[in-house]
């Protein structure tokens, strides 16, 4: 009898759970053509209940991984062109390199900017160096914001035009490759080459030889400049009271031709990659120019 008990009390499980499984054909047949599943599913409990509780957890779990898979936003990552201009005593890829924290923490931003950086060697070696490179050269004794001529300047000038593709997005200069943008900026050369994003000027110093031409800045027709600079206040190579004299160039010509944004960090001469705060600062930048 109590066999009989036993076997009565797992037919009346079994017929329960054919119920439940009849009442989600019933009610999903309409929407989702659930019958071929629920098939499979019924004989699968005619062989083995706990075969069957299985097989109806998987796909439930299946339908839900699927629906999230479906819902997730897809990332798209923005590349743009970046033209590197490195300083006196270094070279193209080991600027690159140094950039390289930057492009990393732009990667990993919300939503992800590639930059495509091309960064060209000066054409002129760097006195005493087997591997350095500068964009001119002085009368011994002279500093870029002292000196009264750029040997070399023209050259320089021509290969940075030839890099500056109408494509060109941001220009990223340091120490003395950001006084060269910027004496081209005075000389108002670079216009129809002006990139979207704007400058990015660390280390920057007045170009002395360039002095009438950077104090009257000409109009670039409807284009703003955007210019980031980034100021060392430990600086002993190109003082900050340098950098501002450029700066104050660029603010006195007004908004509507120069968008000026200005950030001092605690280092020195070179470039910030490696300061968080600093970083976040030129995404903002960065982020700000691609969207405007």
């Amino acid at each position: 009898l109590s066999k009989n008990s036993k076997k009565g009390g797992e037919l009346q499980s079994y017929a329960l759970v054919m119920k439940v499984f009849h009442m989600i054909d019933v009610l999903l047949l309409p929407i989702l053509m659930f019958r071929p599943v629920s098939g499979f599913l019924y004989q699968q409990a005619s062989t083995k209940k706990a075969r069957t509780t299985k097989s109806l957890v998987l796909f439930m779990s299946s339908s839900s991984s699927s629906e999230s898979t479906a819902s997730s936003p897809v990332s798209t990552t923005t590349v743009i062109k970046v033209l590197a201009l490195h300083g006196s005593g270094g070279n193209g890829e080991e600027f690159r390199q140094k950039l390289q924290p930057v492009r990393d923490y732009m990667l990993a931003q919300q939503h992800p900017v590639e930059l495509n950086i091309h960064a060209p060697t000066a054409p002129f070696v760097k006195e005493g160096s087997s591997d350095g490179y500068c964009w001119w050269t002085m009368e011994a004794g002279a500093r870029s914001f002292t000196a009264k001529e750029y040997i070399g300047f023209q050259e320089s000038s021509q290969l940075v035009l030839e890099n500056m593709h109408d494509d060109c997005d941001l220009v990223v200069a340091h120490s003395q490759g950001a006084i060269l943008m910027a004496a081209l900026l005075g000389l108002n050369v670079i216009t129809q080459h002006n990139p979207r994003v704007g400058y990015i000027l660390n280390g920057v110093a007045w170009p002395n030889p360039y002095t009438k031409e950077l104090s009257s800045l000409q109009d670039v027709g409807d284009t703003t400049i955007r210019t980031l600079f980034l100021m060392g206040q430990a600086d002993k190579i190109n003082p900050m009271e340098s950098a501002k004299q450029v700066r104050q160039s660029f603010l006195s010509r007004g908004a509507d031709y120069c968008d000026v944004t200005t950030h001092e960090h605690t280092g020195g001469h070179s470039f910030p990659a490696r300061d968080d705060a600093s970083l976040q600062v030129i995404a903002d930048w960065i982020l700000k120019g691609i969207s405007s």
